[in-house]
């Protein structure tokens, strides 16, 4: 952005907007080439897509201020307006593209909730791809719908120029001139004083005045001509006083750096917008200390981001009429106030907090928009863009104290507290929803819902927050009984339990391990500490069930294992199933070498064991069988044998 006003003067506004759409849709696009490349994606998204939109929001505001001189608030503010606008179509395209079938999240790890679903991270390159074709297409529509409007502004090559104590300064004024004046050819025609200073052309946009004898009383016409009468001895026009104070309200980024008032402005961008970053990161985590109902929170953002909508050209109407230093006065010092009121209802009435919420979202939102009218306001249209940059560079100083005053205003030990007051961790942060594709993490959508930010990067990377673990409050984690003095028995119970959790509980592989862990308590805790457990020996519950196996009950015998599998029978009196329950047991005890050796020693003994002779020649004749045709064959007989008795 700040490089914005230099590239402007060199290749034109529209020739900029121009490359700026183009930049960015390719920012979108390339994502799909490079999304499994983690450092080229920071370096080749973030740089274009950063670069692009602070060029084609600095100038957009310059164009709207120029071709808007008494409506230039108005103006700005609808366009601000369509950034939620734009925002909302973002989302519902992420939600069509990438999770039509309205998935859940499936992975949690700590307090947060993730997508692992390959279908679903499959969709996310062709969700950016598409949002860089909606990007070129609307960018594109909006330049046109500008130069339509703009068609009339007198062509750059036919600027005539007149000498001014050794610069040369356009008799003639174009759409990046020095006074943000555009006219048509009959309005060319009219003799108008060329030494205009932004600050007089936002004489008629109500802001501050200016003294008129500082003002060139007598100078060039926009035709070239020169008026001349009564000039002084030092030969400069009656009435105009030094250049420096003629171009006072048109400074350059260099210029503007050397002035109080821009450190000024600078400070009160920083300290203002200090109340906008803490509402956008905390509103929500604050109020859950007393608010639990998550779904109440989620409602007032939306009602926040649906407001905003109007409250931003309402913004740009009161700047028109009252000037924008009293507007920007009126919202800063209101956002302040309402915050501090947000604080001090949470505590006393939980209910107003949420309508201050709505009420503080109206004055935080139209932040960026303020300050660019006053940067055109305090240092001129011509570099306005430039200059927007060096004002938002006050971001930077917040972004690296945001994590020190979220700290200080909501402790850990709070954000621990508030946590646990759910199942099992079950409610996610403020945060939004990451997809990880590799070592990269991408926002999709768990629960529709507009977001409160409106840059374009937000719109993408932030697209959803505010979900739910799929975590079933109503069972409890099993806890293995060291004390039970059958070990088998108690070992036994806990793997059923365990592995029956964690299923319902549909707990990813990866982290099953932690809950395992957490169900064993402290000695299970040393006893894997003893064991040096590898990453790679946790992925899979069985692996860690092993250990404990290995470790409570006694090395089982194997060669004694295989002998007590192949002697049990199925008794008079035992069922299928509870024969089953033995063999397997038995199997166990045995430490086959893989799956199907068990399987298929687990078959002979069904074959050997089973009470019906009958079944016994039936299933030796089947040529290929497997232990669940066998068994379902014993089940279909015993059914049988039972319904006839």
């Amino acid at each position: 952005m700040i490089f914005a006003s230099p590239l402007e003067h060199r290749f034109g506004i529209q020739a900029c907007l121009l490359g700026g759409d183009i930049l960015l849709s390719l920012s979108f696009v390339s994502v799909y080439f490079i999304i499994d490349e983690p450092l080229a994606l920071a370096l080749i998204f973030g740089g274009l897509h950063g670069a692009s939109a602070g060029i084609v929001y600095a100038l957009t505001v310059k164009l709207l201020l120029q071709t808007m001189t008494t409506r230039g608030g108005l103006a700005t503010g609808i366009m601000s307006a369509g950034f939620t606008i734009g925002t909302g179509l973002f989302i519902g395209a992420a939600f069509a593209v990438i999770n039509p079938m309205n998935k859940k999240p499936d992975l949690k790890v700590e307090n947060k909730v993730y997508f692992s679903d390959k279908d679903l991270l499959n969709r996310v390159p062709i969700f950016f791809l598409l949002m860089g074709f909606m990007t070129m297409v609307t960018n594109f529509s909006g330049t046109a719908f500008m130069y339509i409007g703009s068609r009339n502004v007198l062509p750059k090559d036919k600027i005539e120029t007149s000498v001014d104590n050794g610069e040369q300064i356009p008799s003639q004024l174009s759409s990046h001139d020095a006074a943000g004046q555009i006219f048509t050819p009959d309005e060319m025609q009219e003799e108008v004083p060329l030494m205009v200073s932004g600050a007089q052309s936002y004489d008629n946009y109500g802001h501050d005045k200016i003294v008129k004898d500082e003002i060139c009383k007598s100078n060039l016409s926009l035709n070239g001509s020169l008026n001349t009468e009564e000039t002084p001895k030092n030969g400069r026009p009656q009435g105009c006083v030094d250049r420096d104070t003629c171009l006072n309200s048109e400074l350059s980024s260099r210029d503007v750096l050397k002035t109080a008032r821009f450190w000024l402005v600078w400070i009160a961008f920083v300290t203002s917008n200090h109340t906008f970053f803490i509402y956008l990161t905390l509103y929500k985590e604050y109020g859950e200390q007393k608010i639990s109902d998550d779904s109440m929170l989620v409602t007032t953002g939306i009602i926040s981001s649906i407001g905003t909508i109007i409250v931003c050209p309402l913004v740009g109407m009161a700047s028109d009429t009252i000037g924008i230093r009293c507007t920007n006065v009126i919202f800063n010092g209101g956002s302040c106030l309402f915050m501090a009121l947000m604080v001090i209802a949470l505590h006393t009435c939980p209910w107003v907090y949420m309508v201050l919420v709505v009420v503080e979202s109206m004055g935080v939102s139209p932040h960026t928009m303020l300050f660019s009218l006053l940067a055109a306001n305090e240092f001129g249209k011509t570099n306005v863009a430039s200059n927007m940059g060096l004002i938002r560079s006050g971001n930077i100083p917040l972004v690296l104290l945001e994590p020190i005053i979220a700290q200080a205003l909501i402790p850990r030990e709070k954000r621990r507290n508030n946590r646990s007051t759910y199942p099992h961790g079950s409610e996610a942060d403020e945060k939004p929803v990451l997809l990880a594709i590799g070592d990269l993490q991408f926002a999709l959508p768990a629960r529709l819902k507009l977001v409160s930010r409106f840059s374009y990067s937000s719109t993408v990377m932030i697209l959803m927050k505010s979900k739910k673990a799929e975590m079933n409050p109503q069972i409890p984690l099993p806890y293995l009984d060291w004390e039970l003095p059958n070990k088998q028995k108690a070992y036994n119970e806990w793997k059923d339990f365990m592995t029956s959790y964690l299923t319902l509980n549909k707990i990813n592989e990866e982290y099953q391990w932690n809950f395992i862990m957490l169900s064993a308590g402290p000695k299970g805790r040393d006893l894997l500490i003893a064991s040096d457990i590898t990453s790679e020996h946790k992925k899979t519950a069985d692996n860690c069930l092993s250990i404990f196996r290995y470790h409570l009950i006694e090395k089982p015998n194997k060669r004694v294992g295989r002998i007590e599998l192949q002697s049990y029978l199925q008794k008079e009196t035992e069922s299928v199933k509870e024969f089953m329950l033995g063999l397997k047991a038995k199997a166990e005890k045995s430490d086959f070498d893989s799956t199907t050796i068990k399987e298929e020693r687990l078959t002979e003994q069904i074959i050997k064991g089973c009470k019906y002779s009958e079944q016994k020649k039936k299933l030796l004749n089947k040529v290929r069988l497997t232990m669940q045709q066998a068994i379902e064959v014993c089940k279909t007989y015993e059914a049988t044998v039972k319904s006839l008795s």
